[in-house]
């Protein structure tokens, strides 16, 4: 979710300086939308949860994750065929 304020980072272009401080405030701002204090506690641990990778269904999330990246490459290059 973060990328929506601070875009994607290519890992082709190296390691991003200030990666997790720029996410977390972007989650942050993100989440103050909602206007309930409540639900952004809870989302807001949920992607801590995720980011820290600890639980099987973080696990699981970024497996996904990372799975969605190599189908959208596969759709690029079937495009160019």
């Amino acid at each position: 979710m973060a990328e929506i304020y601070i875009g994607d980072h290519y890992a082709w272009k190296g390691k991003l300086e200030n990666k997790k401080e720029r996410e977390t405030l972007a989650i942050k701002e993100i989440l103050q939308i909602l206007k309930n204090p409540e639900k952004e506690k809870e989302l807001f641990d949920l992607w801590l949860e995720f980011e820290n990778c600890k639980t099987y269904e973080a696990q699981f999330a970024q497996a996904m994750d990372k799975l969605e990246v190599l189908i959208q490459h596969k759709e690029v290059i079937m495009a160019f065929l």
